[in-house]
């Protein structure tokens, strides 16, 4: 059993991966590392040095864990752009919303794009459409690292008179 006591939220998470060799688990699939790499990267990223040990953990699952509610009540109280998960979104409306990494293997997920059950990926794709009262942002990496990558097919859904691209 792995103790938390004096570690920092990006040492737990770390040391968890490398408990469960989760990198080694996903080497052959380079896409799944950089989530991974990126998750440690948010986790230092949102550490708060000023808090415990304890309280930077908490506060990091609370941050990771947000309902919509509390998302809510953090925008409310203080002026401040939410980033959140398409899941997050559900039931909440903004006025302008950004949605980034839209290509193939990531919004279609991998498994959905392999098991040709793009259902489940399309329905989520139009809530969270509808989440943006008066504008719509999509954007997709055209490359990352050395790797080409192809505009969502979600976006091949859309009418061309919505879509601008450049």
């Amino acid at each position: 059993m792995m103790r938390t006591d004096g570690n920092r939220p990006f040492d737990v998470i770390r040391e968890v991966m490398e408990t469960a060799r989760i990198f080694g688990y996903y080497k052959k699939e380079p896409k799944r590392i950089n989530n991974l790499e990126e998750l440690l990267n948010i986790a230092a990223e949102l550490d708060e040095p000023n808090l415990s040990s304890e309280d930077a953990l908490i506060e990091f699952l609370k941050i990771s864990a947000l309902s919509n509610s509390e998302i809510n009540r953090l925008i409310k109280k203080t002026a401040r752009i939410p980033v959140i998960t398409v899941h997050q979104a559900k039931g909440l409306e903004y006025d302008y919303v950004f949605l980034a990494g839209m290509q193939d293997w990531l919004f279609p997920l991998y498994h959905a794009i392999k098991s040709g059950n793009l259902n489940e990926e399309k329905r989520l794709f139009y809530v969270t459409m509808t989440r943006a009262k008066k504008q719509l942002f999509l954007s997709y990496a055209k490359q990352t690292s050395k790797e080409l990558q192809r505009k969502s097919q979600l976006v091949n859904h859309l009418s061309s008179q919505y879509v601008v691209e450049d």
